[in-house]
């Protein structure tokens, strides 16, 4: 029984994430959830391509921050982002899928760590960032 309440409390959660507007406008889609980990895909369409027809590095970053967020937001804490550092390592290919997953190293009282990597269908490693995020008063 309890598996099943965790189950669906990470469903409502997910679909939760899923309806936010940034993500809703990004294409982003969370794929799993646990306390302190998030895993999101998003498939690159031609919205998502730069000048030079590759997928624009600001879509990676969103897709990053959205799934540092989503790992963060977990925990039923709310957050907010004061750094991102992402380094880019390989370019993905235009309509590619892409996996995100973050998870939380650290979340203290009043401030929180996260690292995430996103990846290409095929395995690579396109990106790495480390979130870190202020936890919001509880009311």
């Amino acid at each position: 029984m309890r598996k099943e309440q965790d189950a669906e409390k990470w469903q409502k959660m997910a679909e939760f994430f899923n309806c936010e507007p940034f993500a809703t406008m990004l294409g982003a889609k969370v794929v799993e959830l646990d306390e302190g980990y998030a895993k999101v895909g998003l498939t690159l369409g031609p919205q998502h391509i730069s000048r030079i027809n590759r997928p624009h590095g600001g879509v990676i970053a969103g897709l990053l921050d959205h799934t540092c967020g989503c790992a963060f937001g977990s925990t039923g804490r709310g957050t907010i982002g004061v750094e991102l550092s992402i380094c880019y390592i390989a370019g993905p290919k235009p309509g590619d899928t892409l996996t995100a997953e973050a998870r939380i190293v650290h979340f203290g009282g009043t401030m929180g760590t996260v690292e995430a990597v996103a990846t290409a269908s095929d395995g690579t490693i396109i990106a790495k960032a480390l979130c870190t995020a202020i936890a919001l008063r509880e009311k």
